[in-house]
């Protein structure tokens, strides 16, 4: 299992590797402390929109915006 496990992280590291700006967006969130390379792995996969999109709409697509909800009956 182990063995299948670095074999995968191999694969996944070359297909992110593949890409120029994939690979970009890799180096600069592995830059970020406590971010490696499993996580930014995993943001680029399920938020390919990293490093198109501003710092606010990121923070919204990863449900981390405070959004006020300041009409309607709560």
């Amino acid at each position: 299992m182990e063995r299948r496990i670095a074999e995968l992280d191999v694969e996944i590291a070359g297909l992110i590797g593949t890409r120029e700006t994939t690979a970009r967006s890799r180096d600069i969130l592995c830059s970020m402390p406590g971010i490696g390379a499993v996580t930014a792995a995993t943001l680029l996969t399920l938020m390919p929109e990293i490093g198109t999109i501003e710092r606010k709409q990121v923070a919204s697509l990863a449900g981390l915006a405070p959004i006020t909800r300041q009409s309607g009956q709560w």
